[in-house]
């Protein structure tokens, strides 16, 4: 049975997130149908724990959260009987988990280590299991998973927060998007002093173009204005830490990781509707549970979302690229330079 886009998320889950709420979350769901009939497509929302409709899907109902096994077989199994163009995973990942994979760059460097507290992941969290027809392999290795061959992206809420407001902003961005006539002229490039050459060779490469980027310092966050972030298109090249809402720029001189580029809060109405980021920056992509507390906002893909942006390209973990003085272009460079021009040459952002 193939449909155009599968939409995937669990009930029971968003049943406890969203509790009296959770009424005007499938409601959110079912615009997301109404409005791909609308342009066209034949769109599908699944209950990845709801036994009846698994069944009706010939797959098995995921029957524990924790269980990432029953996850990815569900998925193999979804996409099997429907053979969708795209898969949409609704929610961030405590409705559907991530796969937790051992990262083969921290075991092939193991030998030189001084300590086994080096700040190298040993897990990564990852949508890239859900893309491969690879079945789930107990090991976790990455290296299990080169060869994606399913459009996968996720439409994350918040984690750990039941925000219907910031949800229904999410869907009606995506809902209302209509697809540009020709590729921007423009974009917001933001690097840091230590990687702006790198920067606009990757600007060069992709598309052609031929424009400084923005470069931290002396740019730095709280300073960035609407006319600024207008661009439809943002390439950001800084640095990132796990479980904060900020990017930093980075010294030439003294190689000095400041100030703080541009934050979560930085983006509050300042963005055009439709714009899309590829962030190279270490745990640019994370999703994390914000803490009034902790004086801990919404991570920076949460806020680009929130603030209308209808696509994000980042990285959960740390992400590695050249630096400037290098001579070829590797890593994240090379995944951000394909995707802005596969991008401009009218692919989707899936």
């Amino acid at each position: 049975m193939a449909i155009d886009k599968l939409i995937v998320t669990s009930n029971k889950a968003l049943q406890k997130k969203y509790a009296s709420d959770y009424s005007k979350v499938i409601l959110l769901l079912k615009k997301i149908v109404e409005a791909d009939k609308s342009k066209g497509l034949n769109s599908k929302y699944i209950f990845v724990d709801d036994a009846g409709m698994m069944k009706s899907c010939k797959a098995t109902a995921v029957t524990k959260h924790s269980n990432e096994n029953q996850y990815k077989n569900a998925m193999d199994a979804l996409y099997t009987f429907f053979k969708p163009d795209y898969i949409l995973i609704f929610g961030s990942q405590d409705i559907i988990p991530f796969q937790q994979l051992v990262n083969d760059n921290y075991i092939a460097t193991m030998s030189n280590r001084d300590s086994e507290d080096d700040d190298e992941e040993k897990i990564i969290d990852s949508d890239l299991p859900y893309a491969c027809n690879t079945p789930y392999n107990k090991n976790k290795r990455t290296q299990n998973y080169i060869g994606p061959s399913r459009v996968v992206g996720r439409l994350p809420d918040i984690p750990g927060k039941a925000d219907l407001g910031y949800l229904t902003k999410v869907v009606d961005t995506a809902v209302q998007w209509k697809p540009v006539n020709a590729f921007p002229k423009n974009l917001f490039s933001l690097t840091t002093a230590t990687w702006n050459k790198i920067t606009d060779r990757i600007i060069l490469e992709a598309l052609g173009y031929t424009k400084p980027s923005f470069v931290s310092p002396p740019h730095k966050a709280g300073q960035w204005s609407k006319a600024q972030l207008s661009p439809l298109v943002h390439l950001i090249n800084c640095h990132g830490g796990e479980i904060d809402n900020r990017f930093w720029g980075q010294n030439a001189k003294t190689d000095e990781i400041e100030p703080a580029s541009i934050n979560s809060l930085d983006l509050t109405k300042k963005l055009r509707k439709g714009t899309v980021v590829v962030a190279e920056c270490c745990f640019g992509g994370q999703l994390y549970k914000p803490s009034s507390s902790m004086d801990l906002p919404i991570s920076i893909c949460n806020s680009y979302l929130l603030n209308g942006a209808i696509g994000f390209v980042g990285s959960s973990c740390s992400a590695y690229g050249a630096v400037n003085g290098e001579k070829f272009l590797y890593n994240a460079d090379l995944i951000a330079k394909y995707f802005l021009r596969h991008l401009l040459n009218g692919a989707s952002i899936g």
